[in-house]
């Protein structure tokens, strides 16, 4: 699983690799979280058309496939998490393939950089994580990959997400000078941006001044 968390949205991309253990099959279904709703399916894969969906408490998708299948097949499949914003608690929603023995499975997890995220999940090794980012084509790498072991561990656990608070240092100095017909004030300021980015600064300017010139140097 790749876990993708944005402000406004949440997707989970799903690979899948399918052993046929006896006899053939061209049959394949999976029960997933209801709030999932599936995504286009990708071009150039052994899936004949879209599924037929059941919905319930648990949704039930049913796939049929090209051809009978006596060894392997594997499956991209990706899904849109309904009525989750991306900030605050994002679950890990549930997908269960119907076989009989599951074996390995990841977890791996992006979130924008708007957001600061943390998970009470282990991370596996750097190791471990080449080994489970060769079996994905893509130049993407997550910030976490995690085992979820058993039927249900680790899916308990939630992502907690909160907007990005960006920090903002000013130095700064000022020169006054004074004559007989005015004052003049000639200000500086040193800005460190840290966490984030700005496309505007603010300043309060004392009732009665008047802005002449202002110039920018990043």
């Amino acid at each position: 699983y790749w876990l993708k968390i944005a402000p406004h949205s949440v997707v989970l991309d799903v690979r899948l690799e399918v052993d046929v253990v006896a006899g053939t099959t061209q049959q394949f279904s999976m029960n997933i979280d209801p709030r999932l709703r599936l995504l286009p399916i990708r071009s150039g894969q052994i899936l004949s058309g879209a599924p037929r969906i059941r919905d319930g408490e648990t949704k039930t998708l049913y796939f049929s496939l090209q051809r009978p299948v006596s060894d392997s097949f594997e499956l991209q499949l990706s899904f849109y998490l309904e009525d989750i914003s991306g900030i605050g608690n994002v679950p890990i929603p549930e997908i269960s393939p119907v076989v009989q023995r599951r074996r390995e499975r990841w977890l791996a997890l992006n979130v924008e950089d708007d957001l600061t995220w943390h998970s009470a999940l282990k991370p596996i090794s750097a190791e471990q994580q080449q080994d489970v980012l060769a079996n994905w084509t893509t130049s993407m790498a997550p910030q976490a990959i995690y085992a979820l072991t058993g039927d249900t561990q680790g899916l308990e656990e939630s992502i907690t997400t909160l907007p990005r608070v960006v920090a903002t240092e000013v130095t700064q100095s000022t020169d006054v000078v004074v004559d007989q017909d005015q004052l003049l004030m000639l200000y500086h300021a040193d800005l460190l941006i840290e966490d984030g980015v700005v496309f505007q600064h603010r300043f309060d300017v004392p009732a009665g001044f008047i802005v002449e010139s202002a110039t920018m140097i990043q």
